[in-house]
């Protein structure tokens, strides 16, 4: 955390990137930045949350033509009077606008500055700051979406409750070391513990949510399978739109798994060629096949590619057995070169051989079956909607804080039923308090605080 004295200082970044564009933003905060304006912009009625054209004026005259917006301290992100200025989009103007600040005494922000300032201010807790800085760096619309709805305070509600709930529970046992000689219970041992009880399953409910939105965060990890030569690399090219694994006509020429990743609807899923599986006796080859077998353990889904041209034997069965546990699909390839009547037959047989089992007629040169497997990944990534209403993204701090707080409520339920003193029993839920503190940022160390806020971009 930086010195009392420095959160005193105004601050400027930009809170756009760097680099050419149409526009650029330029961020002001702190209590000297309407006197700033008044020096530097054109137009000396500034209303508040209204946007102005105008110019920014130096020592030398205009440097831009600009559209400013004022915050008034009581409705600005950080609780302090703040400006937005966007200019037009060239480095070379933002970092004279910049100069022209900093020469009035305004200081340069470091990073994740605004947002602490929103956070000191009381603006937003530490939950809510996190997400701030995990929105700008979802990967999905589907994090995005969690990210977003958690910077509006979706998670800090669901601390807060767990919090109110801690306190009526250490309330109660306050409540009776502080009339202990009125010999009157204020609350059963059934009760208290049945109570601590619904607190942890109420943890537990958040960290399996959370578990789900890692899942989401992680992306859908999808291993592309299947025999030599039947096309996986030219299917991860197509599904990729470039060129990223090798493809030739001589079989064993994935030696290593090759990855990269797509988002198709809200998700992101991450694509993973694999050696071709086969027995073979070449020590690399061997290798490559070994990690094989290695990702499809790992994989949420498995794609299973065939040649659709080739006939069809029992070494299929052999080497489905090897991901018939995980959610898949068998692309049957190359049917471009398929005669149509000869299609039936070939359903058939897979039929046959792989009853209830999803199948796709594919090509991967002429692009055929890419809407039947976009749809089919889509429905795999797709949660139930009591789930998708529920899911949470929990970062690893928080994390952390949760299963100590389960800790603590289970060392208060040994204590309660080994009927310790009440002054005993307190100690644990009081120490489960100061964790939930810790989450919302009520109660901080300094350093970690500072880490956190370090870690966003400048301008933010």
């Amino acid at each position: 955390m930086k010195p009392a004295s420095r959160s005193q200082d105004t601050i400027c970044a930009p809170a756009t990137p760097a680099g050419r564009g149409a526009v650029s933003m330029i961020r002001i905060s702190g209590s000297r930045t309407r006197e700033i304006l008044t020096q530097i912009f054109s137009v000396t009625k500034i209303e508040i949350r209204k946007a102005t054209y105008g110019h920014i004026l130096g020592p030398k005259g205009k440097i831009d033509d600009v559209i400013l917006v004022f915050y008034g301290a009581k409705r600005s992100f950080t609780t302090e009077d703040m400006a937005e200025i966007f200019c037009h989009g060239n480095p070379v103007i933002v970092r004279e606008i910049i100069d022209l600040l900093t020469s009035l005494g305004v200081r340069p922000a470091e990073k994740g500055e605004f947002t602490e300032r929103a956070f000191l201010g009381g603006r937003i807790d530490l939950t809510q700051a996190e997400a701030v800085d995990a929105l700008i760096r979802a990967q999905s619309r589907s994090e995005y979406r969690i990210w977003l709805k958690q910077s509006s305070g979706f998670f800090r509600e669901k601390i807060y409750s767990l919090r109110e709930r801690m306190i009526d529970l250490l309330a109660d046992i306050e409540a009776e070391i502080d009339f202990a000689d009125a010999e009157e219970v204020f609350v059963r041992l059934e009760e208290k513990v049945d109570y601590a009880g619904e607190i942890n399953e109420f943890v537990q409910k958040i960290l399996r949510y959370g578990r789900l939105g890692d899942k989401i965060r992680e992306g859908v990890q999808v291993v592309i399978a299947g025999e030599p030569n039947v096309g996986k690399s030219s299917i991860m090219n197509l599904l990729l739109n470039e060129e990223r694994s090798i493809v030739t006509d001589i079989p064993g020429t994935t030696r290593d798994i090759v990855s990269g990743s797509i988002e198709i609807g809200a998700h992101i899923f991450f694509l993973m060629d694999t050696a071709g599986l086969r027995e073979s006796l070449e020590p690399v080859e061997k290798i490559g096949i070994e990690r094989t077998f290695s990702a499809l353990e790992r994989a949420d889904v498995v794609l299973y590619v065939v040649d659709g041209s080739q006939v069809i034997d029992s070494s299929l069965n052999r080497m489905s057995a090897n991901f018939h546990q995980k959610r898949h699909i068998i692309l049957i390839n190359k049917m471009d070169l398929v005669l149509e009547d000869q299609h039936s037959s070939i359903r058939d047989t897979f039929q046959t051989m792989f009853p209830g089992t999803t199948f796709i007629f594919f090509s991967a040169t002429s692009g055929m079956g890419i809407p039947e497997l976009e749809r089919f990944l889509s429905e795999t990534a797709e949660l139930p909607e009591e789930d998708r209403e529920e899911i949470v993204m929990v970062q690893e701090r928080v994390k952390n804080l949760l299963l100590l707080i389960q800790e603590k409520v289970d060392e208060f339920i040994n204590l309660s039923q080994n009927q310790s003193p009440q002054e005993i029993q307190a100690i644990p839920l009081r120490e489960a308090i100061q964790y939930l503190g810790e989450i919302s940022g009520r109660i901080g160390n300094e350093e970690i605080l500072g880490s956190i806020f370090r870690r966003f971009c400048i301008g933010k």
